[in-house]
C-alpha cells in the first residue's frame, strides 16, 4: 500500500528537466557506453543501473552519483545539470581551484565551515579608499 502510495505521489511532480536516471542513459549513449560497460567501472550491477536509468523508485546516494560519473568520463553536476534540464552552457564550470576549495571546505566540519564563511563574507567586503590629498 504505502509502496503505490509513494508511486501515485510520484506520478503527480512535474518533472522540469529529464531526470536522473534518463539523464544517465542519455549521456552514457552520447559517449557510445554499454551499460554492462558502466556497471563493470563503477563497481554497481547492471540491474542497479538499469532500475537508476529506468526511473525505478531506486535511492541513488552521493557516492553512488560519483561513481556512475566516474565511469562515464564527467564530473556528477553534469549529470545533474542534465537531470534538471538545463544544457551545460547554462551551468558555471568551476575552475580547477574552486573546485580545490570546495573540497577542502566540504572535509570540513560545521563549525570550521562556519568560520570560513565569515571570514570570506568579512574579505568580500569593498575596502574603503582614503580620500586622496591633492
Amino acid at each position: 500500500m504505502a509502496q503505490h502510495t509513494a508511486r501515485a505521489v510520484r506520478t503527480r511532480i512535474p518533472k522540469r528537466g529529464l531526470g536522473l536516471g534518463s539523464a544517465v542513459r542519455r549521456i552514457r549513449e552520447l559517449h557510445g557506453i554499454g551499460q554492462e560497460a558502466v556497471a563493470e567501472r563503477s563497481g554497481l550491477s547492471q540491474g542497479y543501473l538499469s532500475q537508476i536509468e529506468s526511473g525505478a523508485w531506486t535511492r541513488v546516494t552521493e557516492d553512488i552519483l560519483g561513481r556512475i560519473a566516474a565511469a562515464l568520463g564527467v564530473e556528477p553536476w553534469v549529470i545533474l545539470a542534465q537531470a534538471a534540464g538545463l544544457k551545460l552552457d547554462q551551468v558555471e564550470k568551476f575552475t580547477e581551484d574552486e573546485r580545490r576549495w570546495l573540497d577542502v571546505y566540504r572535509a570540513l566540519d560545521p563549525e570550521q565551515r562556519e568560520t570560513i564563511l565569515r571570514v570570506a563574507t568579512v574579505m568580500r567586503r569593498p575596502v574603503p579608499r582614503k580620500p586622496s590629498s591633492r
